[in-house]
């Protein structure tokens, strides 16, 4: 199952006169054309889901109760929600506040029962589904990032919560197809994962789940507004990784004693 939560380009009109900066700053939250690189999956019997909604209305990697302001009895914002980066998006390291003013609590409402849980409903019926198929099931949560500076390194970053959402056997293939392609690996480091991999990554229980941050410089022009000469190869990087994922997964089941 593949999931890209952070490519949506969907803006409803009005969107500019509710936003304390122009839009096009608003779009560096997005996983620019990330959506792109998952094409053809489908027909290789991947399950794909993408997510329309632009991150700046609501993040996908995000729980639920991930809000800058506490409710009462509810959980305490994390420090993502604290530092701007909650359910809703409210502030952007080098854009600054984005909403002339807090987004209410019936907006919030409605786009956490309306984008927010379906989309981890159809990751839930999808995952359990291929579990229930193969006996395991495989989340492959694609992103794209800012080419890393010192002391980071790597074209492409796999997160599986330092082991908590994917075992080895399936984390190693994925390092050693991408390792194939002469790209530069790291894993955990500076991504180790959100709140995707957190609710859906269990390998006790036959879930794994893989954050994969690809350097949007491989895909995108030099402005990286618009995709690029690269598109055409990290597409086939990508089909190449599920497919090792795919492989590896069945390879890697345990024997049943007889």
């Amino acid at each position: 199952v593949v999931s890209v939560p952070h490519a949506g380009r969907d803006y409803p009109a009005g969107v500019e006169a509710l936003l304390a900066v122009r839009l096009d700053e608003a779009q560096a939250l997005e996983d620019r054309f990330c959506d792109l690189l998952v094409e053809g999956l489908a027909d290789a019997g991947h399950s794909i889901v993408v997510a329309r909604t632009p991150r700046l209305l609501i993040d996908l990697n995000r729980a639920e109760t991930d809000i800058v302001i506490a409710r009462a009895g509810g959980a305490r914002p994390t420090w993502r929600a604290r530092g701007g980066l909650g359910v809703i998006p409210d502030r952007l390291h080098g854009v600054g506040k984005l909403w002339r003013s807090p987004v209410d609590a019936a907006t919030l409402a409605a786009r956490i029962s309306e984008i927010h849980r379906p989309y981890h409903t159809t990751l839930d019926r999808l995952l359990r589904r291929a579990k229930a198929a193969h006996g395991f099931s495989v989340l492959l949560d694609l992103h794209s990032m800012p080419s890393l500076a010192p002391p980071h390194r790597g074209d492409v970053v796999i997160g599986t919560l330092h082991g908590r959402a994917a075992a080895p056997h399936i984390a190693r293939p994925a390092v050693n197809d991408l390792e194939v392609h002469r790209l530069r690996v790291a894993v955990d480091a500076p991504y180790a994962g959100g709140y995707i991999l957190e609710r859906h990554g269990h390998p006790s229980a036959g879930l794994h789940a893989l954050q994969v941050e690809i350097d949007r410089a491989l895909y995108l022009d030099a402005d990286m507004k618009q995709t690029g000469p690269g598109l055409s190869a990290v597409r086939r990087i990508v089909r190449s990784l599920a497919d090792a994922l795919a492989r590896s997964s069945a390879a890697g089941l345990p024997i049943a004693a007889e």
